[in-house]
């Protein structure tokens, strides 16, 4: 386009701010202005057009629109990508389906949706102000703010909601929930024998007298058990046949023992063969092994 001193002498028909000629293959051109798609404005002045982004600080999201035939999906669920152009519900189950990509905004059809990627939603519903949201581990798709806490599947906050209906997806690095052990349980010992129970802590109260304790025939890798000597009459483990004890570098015979030399003397035996072989992993004072 040729322009002049007078932008209205050259194309007459240009008298308004902004406007410029838009050609037609069914006629001349005519006179029109820029319209303003979304997350862009356009401010028309004398002989000038300037068009922006309105992106920064405006409230705008990442979003794709999705053709997966028959998909499934509704408003507000969370989907990862479950292979080659497919996505699927998400769900802090596992790592593999917990790669979360993103939160289904809208729902055009059967097999088109919107899925937003980064940042504002709106459209949503029964939502918190001020509350963080999670991947649930439960049902697929499902924003929970209730934080998972099974060992093995996945702490994934993904949500920060502003009103009820709407609010901001960050999508943040998940971690796998560690296994937290199981506590010891402490009991006392008055008597003998006693069986050793998994996760039992026994302190020893039976006088002058010994205290025998017993292991399980049966037991699983990682069943831990602890003596803690407080008598005169000190205390002693036995094994069963095919069981030995492992104190370092020495071990008891199979079916043998671990006893106490003094009153104070006290032990963490944890079973890393299932039902064979007893590994102390923690001793305080002196055993003997038979």
């Amino acid at each position: 386009m040729t322009t002049g001193t007078n932008n209205s002498g050259n194309y007459p028909y240009l008298n308004t701010d902004g406007q410029i000629p838009i050609g037609s293959s069914a006629g001349n051109p005519l006179a029109a202005t820029i319209t303003a798609g979304t997350g862009v404005t356009v401010t028309n002045g004398h002989n000038t057009i300037t068009i922006a982004s309105s992106g920064a600080g405006a409230g705008v999201a990442l979003a794709d629109t999705i053709t997966q035939v028959a998909h499934g999906f509704s408003v507000q669920q969370l989907v990862y990508i479950s292979g080659a152009s497919t996505y699927a519900l998400a769900k802090a189950d596992t790592a593999a389906h917990a790669e979360v990509v993103g939160i289904v905004t809208t729902v055009t059809s059967s097999s088109v949706f919107v899925l937003t990627t980064s940042g504002y939603c709106t459209g949503l519903s029964g939502l918190t102000a001020g509350t963080v949201y999670f991947l649930d581990d439960a049902t697929a798709g499902l924003l929970t703010a209730t934080v998972p806490t099974t060992a093995g599947h996945i702490n994934k906050p993904v949500f920060v909601a502003d009103t009820a209906t709407s609010g901001y997806f960050i999508n943040f690095r998940g971690e796998v929930i560690p296994n937290a052990g199981t506590a010891i349980t402490w009991k006392s010992a008055a008597s003998s024998p006693i069986t050793l129970v998994p996760y039992n802590g026994y302190t020893c109260n039976n006088g002058a007298s010994l205290i025998t304790f017993n292991i399980p025939a049966t037991t699983a890798v990682g069943d831990t058990y602890v003596i803690a000597g407080t008598s005169t009459g000190k205390w002693l483990i036995q094994a069963n046949t095919g069981q030995t004890i492992n104190v370092g570098a020495t071990a008891s015979t199979t079916a043998g023992s671990a006893a106490a030399q003094n009153s104070f003397d006290s032990v963490t035996l944890v079973c890393t063969v299932a039902s064979t072989t007893f590994v102390a992993t923690s001793v305080v004072g002196n055993l003997t092994l038979a």
